[in-house]
């Protein structure tokens, strides 16, 4: 959505100031899997959805653009999206505590707790096998509830008494999903997205300053 927080603040004056819509284009916000893990951790809005998740990126040649100063880190060309996911499942609670850092191999660790209590710890790393690209594993848990999804395709979930479900997709049917229904959303004239869904994006720029701070 942004690199920095002086693009931020004109898309914000943008949406502020003018009667169109727009449409921050994350696609983790319309998988299916957010659908089943919302009832199976019996969810409600406003509660805490704990977030643990892996992530492994594609190693990327040199001059690639996502590697250009002002792309920003990783955080902010990839990263982003599991923050985003994170902040979606709560409701875009405000967070009070945020902390990343960067090992000499260039691993990155992020921690963020929410107003609403909701923990989320990411590790981003380009280290191991590329065989079949960008890799993720997930955790969401609330209560004695856990929720398992791995590469957007594989979906498991369990409680005290055993499994809820176990079930599969098309890692990429949530980018369908995605334009089908912004798509809807544009011919029938409905709103988009909420300028408080900008506060992920925020948070983003905000954990890419850490990071600068932490490498002077």
């Amino acid at each position: 959505v942004a690199t920095t927080m002086s693009q931020l603040k004109q898309i914000k004056e943008l949406i502020e100031n003018n009667k169109g819509d727009f449409f921050a284009c994350f696609h983790k916000r319309y998988s299916l899997l957010n659908q089943w893990a919302k009832s199976d951790l019996g969810n409600e809005p406003g509660e805490p959805i704990d977030y643990f998740c892996i992530v492994f990126e594609i190693p990327l040649p040199e001059r690639h653009w996502y590697n250009w100063p002002n792309a920003g880190s990783r955080i902010v060309s990839n990263g982003c999206h599991w923050i985003d996911h994170f902040m979606y499942l709560n409701d875009y609670s405000a967070p009070v505590k945020k902390s990343v850092t960067k090992s000499k191999t260039g691993q990155i660790t992020v921690f963020l707790e929410l107003e609403n209590q909701a923990t989320f710890s990411m590790v981003l790393t380009d280290h191991g096998s590329s065989r079949l690209g960008v890799r993720d594993y997930i955790e969401l848990r609330k209560g004695q509830t856990t929720v398992y999804m791995t590469d957007s395709s594989d979906y498991k979930s369990e409680n005290k008494t055993g499994w809820i479900r176990k079930t599969k997709m098309n890692k990429i049917d949530a980018y369908r999903r995605m334009y089908a229904i912004i798509s809807k959303q544009i011919a029938e004239n409905k709103p988009g997205d909420s300028l408080k869904s900008l506060s992920s994006s925020e948070l983003v720029i905000e954990l890419d300053q850490l990071l600068n701070e932490e490498r002077q």
